[in-house]
Parts: C-alpha cells; structure tokens; sequence
C-alpha cells in the first residue's frame, strides 16, 4: 500500500461514508465467522498510513486493542496517538516477516491484495500471512460493484482496463491508473490464484454493501485445523 491510498477518497465525503458503512458490515462478517476473546494474538496486516474516518476500522472496532500487532512499510507512529495499547511494527515491502510460524491467532488483512503490482508477489505476501497465522481473514473490493471504491466513479472500472487506466490518469488519479498500484479482482479469478498455489482451503464469501445483486467485497478466510495424527 502507498500513502496515496486515500488522497483521491478524501476529496469526495460519500466515500467516506460509503466506505464506513462497508467496513462496518465487514467487521461484522469477521466476528460472524471467527470467536474472539482477549487472549488472542491479532496481527493487522498493511495498517494505513493515514488516520481518516474510514481508516483501520479493525483496529477501531476490536475491542481488545492491547492484543493487536500492527504492520506496515510505512513509519505510522502517529497512530499510536489514536491507539496507544497496539504494537506497532514497520516491515519491509515484499520481504519475509520477521515472526516464527504461527506467531498468532488471527491475521487481518483489508484493502491490501488489490494493490500488489503482481500475482507473483500478491501469491508471496499471502504466503508469509498464512506462515505467521494460524487464521486469516482477508477482504478485496469486488471488481463487479458497480463504484470502483478508490475513485467513486461509478461503472467506469467496467471498461477494459488499458481505458479506465488512461482515463482515470487524465482526470487525476494517477496513482490508482498504474498497475503496480492497483488491481482488480473478482471471487472467480482470486480464487483460481490462490487454489492453484494453496493447499489449504479458503472460504470465499461476499460482505459489505449490497447494491442490487452485487457486494461491495468479498471476505476470503482460513480458519486453523488442528493435525490429526
């Protein structure tokens, strides 16, 4: 992720509210899925680097922030003066983690895999996730709802990506036009990539704001299953 990730999104205030209300549906689908209690070790994965209203909302809903370990390639020690019970850790963008396998309960990840400039390195990045974690819950924009979240314009996203790209360039969102800051996927094509490098199983599911048949994100988890010897 880069420090532009909100630059185009703070300059339209629907999308701050739209990305709140998807947040909190998609907090909502993880303590629908996951049992929490205070003893567990929580790791947030790619902490944005700025502190807005629709920002870290994993970290503003879980109640039990003491246990939160936070990562980011960014130096993000302003957020300490908003959350001062997590830990907070810098890392190095693509490189391994430097925590033992299982290391924690529950790795969170939002908003991040979309913004890897290749499946080669998005596959890697899941993998260090899946290393350090026995659980995962991750979510993705969904490439088919109808406004592209890091624009708010409606349908455009829809065009063949060399046009929305060149578009998006000209009418000022540069960063989001380039394809090593921005991708798109949807539950098909994040699935064929990660089952053809995975051998654990993913739970694909949609969550966030519905807008007639299409959802906002889809939520994709792995939950830890003890070896049974």
């Amino acid at each position: 992720m880069n420090k532009n990730y909100h630059e185009g999104l703070a300059e339209y205030k629907i999308s701050s509210f739209i990305l709140k209300k998807i947040r909190g549906q998609m907090y909502k689908c993880f303590i629908d899925n996951f049992k929490i209690d205070k003893t567990l070790k929580i790791v947030d994965y790619g902490t944005s680097a700025q502190e807005t209203e629709d920002s870290n909302f994993f970290i503003k809903c879980y109640p039990y922030k003491q246990n939160i370990t936070s990562l980011s390639i960014f130096d993000n020690k302003s957020i300490l003066n908003y959350f001062p019970e997590i830990t907070l850790k810098t890392i190095k963008k693509d490189e391994k983690l430097e925590f033992a396998d299982n290391s924690f309960d529950i790795l969170i990840c939002n908003a991040v895999l979309e913004h890897f400039s290749s499946e080669e390195i998005l596959i890697n990045n899941v993998k260090e996730m899946s290393r350090i974690s026995k659980n995962l819950f991750i979510t993705i924009p969904n490439c088919y709802f109808p406004i592209e979240h890091h624009t708010s314009i409606p349908l455009l996203h829809y065009l063949p990506k060399k046009i929305f790209r060149f578009i998006i360039d000209k009418i000022g969102f540069k960063f989001y036009s380039k394809k090593e800051n921005l991708n798109f996927y949807s539950k098909k094509s994040i699935q064929k990539i990660l089952s053809k490098n995975f051998k654990e199983d993913f739970t694909y599911m949609y969550t966030g704001l519905k807008l007639g048949i299409f959802s906002s994100n889809l939520a994709i988890f792995k939950k830890y299953k003890e070896k049974v010897n």
